[in-house]
């Protein structure tokens, strides 16, 4: 259990834990404002005649000393939006000082809740099964609600909005409902503008992601879907989600039909490159082959004029021959 200091005396401190009660602990050198964990075999009641002592400081800080300081200033700020926007002051004991809601539909669903001084995650489920009573929650899973959280340290912002996360969807699965939940951290610069604008940060951060989801983002009017439930603005991200999905997968097709149109797919490379090689082949082979229509080549006319040569020599050798030998017979 978490305990402020709020008075220092001697050997003992007084320290005001989070329930609200002034416990006695041992001092071992602590000063006022520290916080401290205690264990229930640590405290000790305290004597009346220091009770009649510490009545005077009790008025004092109920009116404002450090111990009142300490458990009534919010360090962490919670929103939930389902259509009702409701948000929460926590102390550093994660005790809710305050709960306001945000927009009409949230003063009506915690008009009836006393949640002062619950943790917040009691805080949390009793929202959750008043949103399950007044219809917001049903069994049919279209269900819709966006947690918040916001703290100066960053870890115990992520650390609050991931445990109310799961506070909420195990409430709802007790109930036997269904639902999404989804929970963020935010820092303190969008409470503060979120606050501006009359809304949650939670639902601020949504209305952002749906314009990041359209395709112009110019259309999304923002103050205009800050008014609308949290369902229909998940509907539309997912519709334009889902959009830009299939845009980008159609443009990714047409990329990959441009680069097959000038290059050419890996089979069309490999038949044409087949294509040009028997080409080639039946080129050489044409080049290779006599051909009857084919004209004689310079070699062979040459070789032509040769033959009439030598058949022409053989003739007049002939001759020769016949008038020697009809001399030598007009001799004898």
């Amino acid at each position: 259990m978490k305990a402020v200091v709020v008075e220092v005396k001697n050997d003992v401190v007084v320290a005001l834990s989070e329930n609200g009660v002034f416990k006695t602990v041992k001092n071992q050198n602590y000063a006022v404002g520290e916080v401290l964990i205690m264990k229930e075999n640590n405290t000790r009641k305290i004597s009346k005649k220091l009770i009649i002592s510490l009545a005077s400081a009790a008025a004092i800080i109920a009116l404002g000393s450090v111990g009142a300081y300490a458990y009534y200033t919010p360090v962490s700020y919670v929103s939930l939006d389902v259509n009702p926007s409701v948000e929460y002051s926590v102390n550093r004991f994660d005790r809710v000082i305050k709960a306001t809601g945000v927009n009409e539909d949230g003063k009506q669903l915690i008009a009836d809740l006393d949640l002062n001084g619950k943790t917040i995650d009691e805080a949390i489920s009793q929202t959750v099964d008043t949103l399950i009573d007044d219809g917001y929650i049903t069994d049919d899973g279209t269900g819709e609600i966006v947690i918040a959280a916001s703290n100066d340290d960053t870890a115990k912002s992520e650390e609050l909005a991931s445990e109310l996360k799961e506070t909420a969807a195990e409430e709802i699965a007790e109930q036997g409902k269904a639902a999404n939940v989804e929970a963020m951290a935010v820092g303190k610069a969008r409470v503060d503008e979120a606050k501006k604008l009359g809304v949650t940060p939670g639902k601020l951060n949504l209305v952002e992601k749906l314009k990041e989801s359209a395709a112009v983002p110019e259309d999304i009017d923002i103050q205009e879907w800050l008014n609308k439930p949290v369902k229909e603005i998940q509907s539309a991200i997912k519709v334009n989600t889902s959009e830009q999905k299939e845009q980008d997968k159609n443009k990714e097709t047409e990329q990959e039909k441009e680069q097959e149109k000038n290059q050419g797919t890996p089979q069309n490379k490999e038949q044409n490159t087949n294509s040009n090689s028997d080409k080639n082949n039946n080129n050489n082979s044409n080049k290779n082959k006599p051909s009857a229509t084919t004209a004689p080549s310079d070699d062979s006319d040459v070789s032509t004029d040769t033959s009439v040569v030598t058949t022409g020599d053989a003739s007049q050798a002939g001759n020769s021959s016949e008038a020697s030998a009809g001399q030598q017979r007009r001799n004898q």
